[in-house]
């Protein structure tokens, strides 16, 4: 689905949900992706509230799918990806990763980024990727996909939700030939004599009893220093993860720099507005303290627009 600024406008209020009339009409439902990743909902509720919790929900869950999905095809010897589809041609559910955008009020021109494109952007489609598997013990890979040789370091970090501390599992130096296809394998939690550990010893080192009390952060860093990939895995779906209940707020500058700020760790932070553009980043993890986000309009930038109706969302306010 599309977010609820882009839904709202094409729908009377009675119709404000993933189950009124012409929502569950459409052949592209949602339902199973929600109960995978959430559990089993009643998306019966109509209203504004309602409808957002549905419509974020969905949201979320396309895009974790997507990413498994394609985390899993760049492992194997598949040399290109092509996913269906970009944009929407309507504001309804679809495939697309950029939605439905025209003049109506609440949607942007040229399309508003879904979670799932930023992604995209930020890790699933930049050249070198990596990403860790569910066997015991881990088996993660570095991938080069690029044209010209990569040297650099990937590092595994695991937060703690609880305590929004971050620890850093291994640290493993990359050299990788011009792509495509350059792949090397390791191990998380890589010891002196390399030996590869489970993922119980991998979750204690972020003081984790279980997946759900963390989430992985994998970094990949070019020679330069410059970070070429960064990857926030979560280890279960959403509905078992032990997540606190966050104060989330934000100040908004008049360059469209965005500044938030939260008290505890919030997970899948989203951030939504009726003005014209995308966020440099979004979709995201944000653990205690400060964070800022970089709003790029299309067009000029209508800071009152952005002001009145910036959205902030994360798991813990529909778990």
């Amino acid at each position: 689905m599309s977010s609820f600024e882009s839904m709202s406008p094409t729908l009377s209020t009675d119709h404000w949900s993933l189950h009124a009339p012409p929502m569950y009409q459409r052949n592209y439902p949602c339902d199973n992706i929600i109960d995978v990743y959430w559990g089993t909902q009643d998306l019966t509720p109509v209203g504004e509230a309602a409808f957002k919790k549905q419509l974020y929900q969905c949201l979320l869950g396309q895009a974790i799918e997507m990413k498994s999905d394609i985390e899993a095809r760049r492992a194997s010897n598949e040399f290109g990806t092509v996913i269906w589809q970009l944009n929407e041609i309507w504001p309804t559910g679809g495939w697309g990763s950029v939605e439905y955008g025209t003049p109506v009020k609440g949607q942007v021109i040229g399309g508003r980024w879904k979670p799932l494109q930023y992604l995209l952007k930020r890790t699933l489609y930049t050249d070198v990727i990596s990403t860790c598997g569910q066997s015991d013990p881990p088996n993660c890979y570095v991938k080069n996909d690029g044209p010209t040789a990569f040297t650099g370091t990937v590092t595994i970090d695991i937060v703690n939700f609880a305590s929004g501390k971050t620890s850093r599992v291994t640290s493993n130096p990359v050299s990788l030939a011009a792509g495509a296809g350059t792949i090397q394998w390791f191990c998380a939690k890589n010891g002196p004599n390399s030996q590869c550990s489970s993922w119980a010893q991998v979750l204690a080192v972020g003081n984790a009893t279980n997946a759900g009390e963390a989430i992985l952060v994998i970094t990949v860093t070019g020679s330069d220093g410059k970070v070429v990939h960064e990857n926030e895995l979560p280890l279960t779906t959403i509905n078992k993860m032990t997540l606190p209940k966050p104060s989330v707020s934000f100040l908004v500058a008049a360059d469209g720099t965005i500044t938030l700020q939260t008290d505890q760790t919030a997970a899948f932070v989203t951030l939504t507005t009726q003005a014209q553009g995308r966020f440099d980043d979004n979709f995201f993890l944000l653990t205690p303290g400060r964070t800022t986000v970089k709003f790029i309009p299309f067009g000029p930038l209508d800071i009152n627009t952005l002001k009145s109706t910036l959205r902030v969302e994360h798991a813990q306010l529909y778990q």
